[in-house]
């Protein structure tokens, strides 16, 4: 996984957004994944700042897939294996 993908993850999970959270999960034929959606939101404005999309498989909890987009900038940073 590319490392400034992972810093940045860090560097918004680790800020004062408010979060909100939304959970599915997808199957393959050889295992099943839990895609997580979050969204992160400006505490004083409400306006959406970041949405990151984690995939991780189930079995051994390994990241697999990680896409964050910023909405201020418009771009999006995305890595997996």
């Amino acid at each position: 996984m590319d490392a400034s993908v992972l810093d940045k993850l860090s560097e918004i999970e680790n800020s004062k957004y408010l979060k909100v959270d939304n959970e599915n999960s997808w199957e393959s034929n050889k295992d099943t994944f839990i895609a997580t959606s979050t969204f992160y939101f400006n505490d004083d404005t409400k306006e959406p700042c970041y949405r990151i999309e984690k995939h991780v498989r189930k079995s051994d909890n390994k990241l697999i897939w990680l896409d964050i987009e910023d909405f201020k900038t418009g771009k999006r940073l995305t890595t997996g294996i």
